[in-house]
């Protein structure tokens, strides 16, 4: 009587394990592309956009997600969160008040003035009271050339277009999309309400 041939099922079972592996790498290499062609993980290191995004120095800050797709199918829009590198390498994320072309005031009273006209920030963003210091101070009109014209939440905030130029397109990387860490926080960004 003869023993079966253990051959055949040994390479059955290195063929599986072979095309398992080349699966997995496949996965591996299609996740990588798209994390790295769509999205971005950047940590907030400062109070600018509090409460919506909490910042803090070293390791304490909001880990948020920024998505690279929208921007390549549309230009950010007014009151929309942006993710953008700042000349010092920076990444940061802000507001976007003033549009290429416009030219933005600040008024007493936190009241956006763009091109001359008053505009009114949306209802969930109300309680937001921006103030008129440096480059906007004493009525100064700021003109965004082809920039986007951005400010932290954070009524004292110190990085943003009031004491910077305008955001040129080239540093944009995206909208901020989700809150990744710490667990208490994980979530979706809401980019017209703040709690």
């Amino acid at each position: 009587m003869s023993q079966p041939d253990s051959v055949p099922i040994r390479r059955r079972v290195a063929r599986w394990f072979f095309r398992m592996a080349r699966h997995l790498l496949a996965l591996f290499g299609l996740a990588t592309l798209t994390y790295y062609g769509c999205f971005d993980l950047s940590q907030m290191n400062s109070r600018g956009m509090r409460p919506v995004l909490h910042g803090a120095r070293g390791k304490g800050g909001d880990r948020v997600l920024t998505e690279r797709v929208t921007y390549r199918v549309r230009s950010p829009r007014r009151w929309e969160l942006i993710t953008f590198q700042s000349d010092d390498e920076r990444k940061t994320v802000r507001r976007v008040v003033g549009l290429p072309g416009e030219t933005v005031q600040i008024l007493k009273g936190g009241r956006v003035i763009i091109d001359g006209r008053r505009v009114d920030q949306p209802a969930g963003l109300a309680a937001i009271e921006y103030l008129p210091v440096c480059n906007v101070s004493g009525g100064k009109k700021v003109k965004c050339g082809d920039g986007y014209f951005v400010m932290g939440d954070d009524r004292m905030d110190i990085f943003d277009s009031r004491f910077l130029p305008p955001v040129p397109p080239d540093g944009l990387i995206g909208r901020p999309w989700m809150i990744v860490s710490p667990r208490s926080r994980i979530g979706w960004i809401d980019h017209h309400h703040s709690p």
